[in-house]
């Protein structure tokens, strides 16, 4: 970088005209009156002009400025006082022809994730109505231990109907699609009826079976034989392939994980048991004499009817044994609990702390308990309300 100075030479002209003036005043007539002359000078500083290079270019030098004429130039007006800026507007730096230094860039800074966004609750589905399921359930007439009948009906009891070509029966167990219903068929055996056809044909030719349940799938019903010592029992849906199980009663087949449930009692101990197709994995999950289970839909929970309170109540316990509920607390007769196809709701039969029998409804939790209809029961203590039965599917 050079720096080059350059000087005027103003000042010499103007100490010359001075000493012009005095000689000039010393050299005129006799005695002059004295006269003060006053000379002003406005002293110019002499420029210094710096240039400023940001290259190592060497800047050639200015040419010497010839000095200013004999005249004065006027004198520079003031310059105008800058105006201030606002306080929060920053000032512009000066024009210059020095180009300004570049910032170097920040590196880019990580953008943070977007905070997680919890997503809001939903709204909970409320349950569907109890139109949307069909239910079949079993009457008692009397006086004959046979006189039983089924009947259909809207989940919210309206529409109810005697399913006539069924005959003397009870027991009633919906497929796992809907289409079909077994039944036990007073006083021949067990029988599987249509909804579409509206027809039934013979499964199994023993007067004494009874409790017909459903697989998974559908190709084959579990039941036991009530006579001697109880059997549980396993046959195709054509009725082909008898084969004896386990010793037990009123078996219901799950359909998520496979098992059985049943009642029985073993060394003593009687209850809920569960057993795999296969006679695998038998084990006991209750001690309290219940009996009638019917396994959720999800397979999770086990619903049936125990006296351990002293009167017949409804029960839920886990598939493992582990969670036992008492769902009712009433002073009469709570039995045949039958689980909605969503598992929302269970269907039971009632006496109503003995105002007379009725199909009841409640959630499944136990709570909100109320009468869907009006029924009858049977009281024989070998064949009573013990050998009826609830089966629900969706409406069509």
């Amino acid at each position: 970088m050079r720096v080059h100075s350059f000087h005027a030479r103003p000042m010499r002209t103007i100490l010359a005209i001075a000493w012009l003036v005095v000689l000039l005043s010393a050299c005129g007539g006799p005695s002059p009156t004295p006269q003060i002359v006053y000379v002003t000078a406005t002293f110019t500083p002499a420029p210094v002009i710096l240039v400023v290079t940001a290259t190592f270019t060497p800047t050639p030098e200015l040419p010497a400025t010839e000095p200013p004429s004999s005249s004065l130039p006027p004198p520079a007006s003031p310059a105008p006082l800058p105006t201030q800026p606002p306080a929060e507007t920053p000032m512009a730096p000066p024009p210059t022809d020095t180009p300004l230094p570049t910032a170097t860039p920040e590196p880019p800074t990580a953008t943070p994730p977007p905070p997680t966004q919890t997503s809001a609750p939903k709204p909970t589905t409320p349950p569907p109505s109890l139109r949307s399921y069909f239910v079949v359930y079993t009457a008692y007439k009397g006086p004959d231990l046979q006189d039983y009948s089924l009947w259909g009906m809207n989940g919210d009891g309206s529409e109810a109907f005697r399913i006539e070509g069924a005959g003397p029966a009870s027991e009633p167990a919906f497929s796992p699609d809907g289409n079909l219903f077994a039944f036990y068929h007073w006083t021949d055996g067990i029988y599987v009826w249509d909804l579409n056809k509206k027809t039934s044909r013979q499964i199994v030719h023993d007067g004494n079976a009874s409790f017909p349940t459903w697989s998974p799938n559908g190709q084959r019903l579990a039941y036991f034989v009530a006579a001697g010592q109880r059997w549980i029992y396993l046959v195709n849906a054509d009725g082909s392939g008898v084969q004896q199980l386990t010793p037990g009663m009123r078996p219901y087949w799950s359909l998520q994980g496979g098992f059985i449930a049943y009642d029985t009692c073993e060394q003593n101990q009687c209850g809920i048991f569960r057993i795999n197709p296969d006679g695998k994995g038998k084990r006991q999950l209750t001690s309290d004499g219940g009996g009638g289970p019917a396994v959720s839909p999800d397979g999770k929970r086990i619903a049936y009817w125990s006296r351990a309170d002293g009167d017949f109540e409804i029960y839920v316990v886990n598939a493992d044994g582990s969670g036992m509920k008492q769902l009712t607390h009433n002073q009469g007769n709570d039995a045949l609990p039958a689980w909605t196809p969503d598992g929302k709701y269970i269907y039971y039969l009632s006496d109503q702390n003995g105002k007379g029998w009725a199909v009841m409804v409640m959630n499944a939790d136990g709570s909100n308990p109320r009468k869907i209809i009006a029924t009858s029961a049977g009281t024989d203590p070998v064949r009573g309300w013990q050998y009826q039965r609830i089966t629900v599917t969706w409406n069509r």
